[in-house]
């Protein structure tokens, strides 16, 4: 983990920015009330009426169907060329479910149509994430149908991220965790692996594990809040699940990520991890193959952490991102704030150039530059979902 390159350089200020080429590249974006399409620098195609309040819209992995929230309530699919719109999930069909009952998408299952959702109806309780009543569903945008997967009880907190339900790479699987146990089912709610890796929280409060599946879907890496390290705080230990052996090995880091701090992930190949420690004041790079630990740098911004998709690069900090590379972790360079990755040299960011507005950052030479949609900023901001093709 010694630094062995120059450290990348940000984008200088500028009061404009080069508009970002979209050769390679499809997305949505939202824009006077309406949801637009665009195929790389064609002519973008008006989808629909879009909600205001609910922007997000999710793309298929072949490009050919869009999801998203219509502005009389329901969720609609529709081909990317306009064509063959229908109502997905009916705002009646929502309102048939139990009072306070919410509907978070996750998005479309890879390689596939199905649009993957949950139904969430939270407790009002006096705890900070109060817990979620569960059920997972799966809808299929060419036929408009909908299948009930599962019913899991208690298995989410409302503001707090789900990282304990998550579709495998593959899309042939789900791996579910409870507070005591996980289990992985196929896209029919099948049970096929049961009880793994049973534990027992340290804490009587109400907890959940974190997955990470590797990328051939042949396994997890999984985080237990099953830990009380010797400071007397509530942490994680880490495993590494294998399917076909059912075998589970533990992975042993010092110091092991905190709880508390919510602040971990681990990288797509499933060989680093990126944490910080809220009672050290410190951000940690951990290799998951040889249990080294490596402190990046002390006192930081730590609210925020995520990998590219080639395991290379990674983005900590929050209101303003730090990116550094796993051969070079010493080394940063400050680039925008809330950063998400678009694949593994790309990430949309909250630009200062663009008056906090999205844009998007790309590694290339050594550098990152920054570059614009070429749309309103207040248009832009929390409404544009991009893709490679």
């Amino acid at each position: 983990l010694e630094p062995t390159s120059a450290p990348f350089v940000g984008t200088p200020s500028a009061s404009t920015l080069p508009k970002f080429p979209m050769d390679g590249y499809v997305m949505t974006f939202a824009k006077d009330g309406y949801l637009y399409f665009q195929d790389e620098e064609n002519t973008p195609v008006q989808l629909a009426p879009v909600d205001e309040e609910a922007k997000q819209s999710y793309i298929s992995d072949d490009n050919q169907k869009v999801v998203f929230h219509g502005a009389d309530g329901n969720i609609y699919s529709i081909n990317s060329d306009g064509s063959q719109k229908q109502v997905l999930i009916s705002k009646d069909w929502k309102d048939s479910l139990k009072a306070g009952m919410s509907i978070s998408i996750d998005g479309f299952v890879p390689d596939s149509h199905q649009i993957f959702f949950r139904t969430n109806l939270c407790e009002s309780s006096q705890e900070v994430w109060p817990p979620c009543s569960t059920g997972l569903f799966l809808a299929d945008a060419d036929t408009d149908n909908i299948k009930n997967l599962a019913d899991l009880g208690l298995a989410s907190q409302l503001g707090l991220p789900t990282r304990n339900i998550r579709i495998s790479p593959n899309g042939k699987m789900i791996a579910i965790g409870n507070m005591e146990h996980m289990d992985i089912l196929d896209m029919d709610g099948n049970i096929i692996r049961q009880n793994i890796l049973t534990y027992k929280p340290s804490t009587t409060r109400i907890l959940f594990p974190s997955f990470f599946w590797l990328p051939d879907s042949s396994g997890l890496t999984i985080a237990l809040p099953d830990f009380t390290n010797k400071d007397g705080y509530l942490a994680y230990s880490i495993w590494r699940y294998t399917i076909e052996n059912q075998s589970a090995v533990q992975i042993a880091l010092v110091p092991t990520p905190l709880y508390e701090d919510f602040t971990f992930d681990v990288s797509p190949d499933g060989n680093w991890i990126v944490y910080g420690d809220s009672q050290s004041y410190a951000i940690f790079l951990g290799n998951l193959v040889t249990e080294q630990v490596s402190t990046i740098m002390e006192y930081p911004d730590m609210s925020h952490f995520s990998w590219s998709s080639d395991s290379n690069h990674f983005l900590y900090g929050g209101a303003l991102e730090n990116m550094a590379t796993v051969n070079n972790p010493l080394s940063s360079t400050s680039v925008c704030g809330d950063g998400t990755w678009v694949d593994a040299s790309h990430f949309t960011c909250i630009m200062p150039e663009l008056y906090y507005g999205l844009g998007m950052a790309v590694i290339k030479g050594g550098e990152v530059k920054n570059y614009t949609f070429g749309l309103e900023m207040s248009i832009v901001y929390g409404s544009v979902f991009i893709k490679p093709k």
